[in-house]
C-alpha cells in the first residue's frame, strides 16, 4: 500500500466525515487537487478514489440485475460456494476489495463477514456499504454483511489456534484497524454497529459478544487473490487500476491458504484465472469453470 493519500473535501462533501476519515488514515485534508498520483475525494455522492482522470467509487446498485433470484442462481460463485443440507451459511471474504463478491453471497442468504487489510480500500467499501443500505431492495442483504478491516490471515490463525484450545482472548486485541462508522459517514446517526452493515474496530469498548461472534468457525472461506497484472495494461478494468496502486496482487498465497486451512472450515473457495495455476499449488477438490475465471473448491468433510 502506498502510505498517506491525501483526502479532497468538494464544497458539497461532509466535512465531519472528511475530517474524521483523515484522522483515520494519518493524511492530509484538502481543499485543492494535490500533487499525487492519487487521492481520496468526498463529496455529496460519497467517497472515490481518483487520479484525475478516472475515478473509482462503489455502488452496488449496480449489481442489482445480478441479484434477482433467476440471475443469482446461476451465479458461479453462488453455486461454488453452497454446502449441501446447509443453509445460511458463515462466510468470510478474506480479500474483500470492494466487496462485490460477498453481495453476491449475502444476496444468496449468507452471512458474511468481509476482511480488507488496505484502510483506504477498507474505507472505499464501508462508504459503499452505507449508501446501500438506504437503498430498499438492498439494505436487508448488506444487513448480513460485516466489514472488519484489518489483516485476515491472523484472524484465520486465530480461529484455528481456538478451535485446537491454545488461544487467549487477550491475544485479539488489536489485530483490526479501527475503521469510520455509517453515523461518521452519514451525518444523521445512522450508526453501522445498530444498522447491521457494521465495521468491527480494535477499540477496548468493542462488546464480548462481537467477539465471541468472530470467533465461531466459518462454513466457508472465500479467497480472491488478485491476479497478477497482464501483459496489457489495456485489459485491465479502470478500477483495478487504480486498486493495483494501492494493493499490489498476494504475494503472501501460501501464508493466506494455510491459515485458511486452519481455520478448519467445510470449504475454502479459490477465485482463479481461467487458466491460472492453483493458489500455493494445492489442487482442489473440484473446479467450475468460467470463461474468464474458475472457482477451485477445497472440501474438507472431516470439519462438519
Amino acid at each position: 500500500m502506498n502510505d498517506r493519500i491525501p483526502i479532497v473535501l468538494k464544497a458539497d462533501g461532509d466535512c465531519a466525515y472528511a475530517e474524521a476519515l483523515a484522522a483515520h488514515l494519518k493524511t492530509a485534508l484538502l481543499h485543492t487537487t494535490p500533487d499525487a498520483p492519487v487521492w481520496l475525494s468526498v463529496n455529496a455522492a460519497g467517497l472515490s478514489l481518483t487520479d484525475g482522470d478516472q475515478a473509482m467509487r462503489g455502488d452496488f446498485t449496480k449489481l442489482q440485475k445480478r441479484l434477482q433470484y433467476h440471475n443469482l442462481t446461476h451465479e458461479l460463485l453462488v453455486k461454488a460456494t453452497k454446502v449441501k443440507g446447509r443453509e445460511n451459511l458463515r462466510v468470510i471474504d478474506a480479500t474483500a476489495g470492494m466487496g462485490e463478491d460477498s453481495l453476491l453471497l449475502a444476496a444468496a442468504g449468507c452471512e458474511v463477514t468481509l476482511y480488507e487489510q488496505d484502510p483506504v480500500i477498507a474505507a472505499l467499501l464501508q462508504d459503499t456499504m452505507r449508501r446501500a443500505l438506504e437503498e430498499a431492495t438492498l439494505h436487508e442483504i448488506v444487513m448480513r454483511m460485516q466489514l472488519v478491516e484489518g489483516d485476515s490471515i491472523d484472524h484465520l490463525r486465530r480461529l484455528g489456534e481456538a478451535g485446537t484450545g491454545s488461544y487467549a482472548p487477550e491475544d485479539d486485541a488489536g489485530h483490526a484497524c479501527p475503521a469510520l462508522t455509517a453515523s461518521a459517514a452519514t451525518g444523521n446517526g445512522a450508526d453501522a454497529s445498530t444498522s447491521g452493515a457494521e465495521v468491527t474496530t480494535n477499540d477496548a469498548a468493542a462488546t464480548t459478544n462481537s467477539a465471541d461472534e468472530a470467533l465461531k468457525r466459518p462454513d466457508v472461506i472465500y479467497l480472491d487473490p488478485m491476479f497478477p497484472e497482464r501483459q496489457k495494461s489495456g485489459l485491465v478494468k479502470k478500477k483495478f487500476q487504480l486498486i493495483h496502486y494501492l494493493e499490489a496482487p498476494a504475494e503472501n498465497e501460501e501464508a493466506l491458504m494455510q491459515a485458511a486451512i486452519a481455520a478448519h472450515p467445510f470449504k475454502i473457495v479459490v477465485k482463479r484465472p481461467a487458466k491460472g495455476p492453483y493458489l500455493a499449488g494445492l489442487k482442489p477438490s473440484y473446479s467450475l469453470d468460467g470463461k474468464a475465471i474458475r472457482y477451485d473448491c477445497y472440501v474438507f468433510p472431516e470439519n462438519v
